[in-house]
């Protein structure tokens, strides 16, 4: 079948697992099928995730590092609202760089969408990827590339709590630049509560690889990068 959106196979999905589980978050990348004016069919690749029983700081803190992380040096912002029919209008939003032409769209599902899925009783969060705008730019950025390393590394998660307005991307930044030997940055847990860590603020769980090319680190030496990575 010849389809222009996954969106719908995505909700049938999410109506299917809602049946065991509440919370949950998932991503298919497909083919996505149009007419073009000579009225002939193309193909094109496209990216679409759902997240279930979640809110919209997590999703909003994933397609932040996934933009910050595959387009590192392009400047992007996120504007409110979308004309996609699926979305609510009030509760969207996309992500652009260099043009009006969304790169991400995002945001709740629309009410009347939702309704038809029988997804009514559902909290549930969409997004979809312009792949094609995402490996133009993809192929044009600027990218490091790093020696894979020979000798074992030792992973370690460190935990910190900070302001919402802070995002992710910028504290493995800065978790990064106090070592060379860092990397393979991952994040492992987001915690927001209130009354434990104050308003407008969350707990996020970081998980990373410490590494030394040249040899075998002891379990002393990751401890000093450790320690300066909480210090920092």
């Amino acid at each position: 079948m010849m389809r222009r959106s996954m969106v719908p196979n995505l909700l049938e999905t999410t109506t299917e697992n809602l049946k065991q589980q509440k919370k949950f978050s998932f991503f298919e990348i497909g083919k996505t099928f149009y007419k073009n004016k000579e009225n002939k069919f193309y193909e094109e690749k496209a990216i679409a995730g759902v997240l279930v029983g979640q809110d919209m700081k997590t999703l909003r803190t994933i397609l932040d590092g996934f933009v910050r992380s595959l387009l590192p040096g392009v400047d992007f912002v996120v504007e409110q609202g979308t004309e996609i029919t699926y979305l609510h209008p009030n509760k969207s939003g996309f992500y652009r760089t260099d043009t009006k032409v969304p790169l991400i769209s995002f945001g709740s599902l629309h009410p009347g969408v939702a309704e038809s899925f029988g997804l009514a009783n559902a909290d549930v969060l969409l997004f979809e990827v312009d792949y094609q705008k995402l490996s133009h730019h993809f192929a044009t950025a600027s990218h490091t590339f790093s020696e894979i390393g020979k000798f074992p590394g030792i992973t370690r998660e460190l935990n910190f709590v900070f302001a919402e307005t802070v995002p992710v991307s910028t504290v493995i930044a800065k978790i990064s630049s106090v070592s060379p030997m860092l990397s393979s940055f991952s994040v492992v847990d987001i915690f927001r509560d209130a009354t434990k860590i104050g308003a407008d603020k969350k707990s996020v769980t970081f998980s990373f690889l410490i590494q030394d090319l040249t040899k075998t680190i002891t379990d002393e030496e990751a401890l000093v990068i450790q320690e300066k990575i909480i210090k920092k």
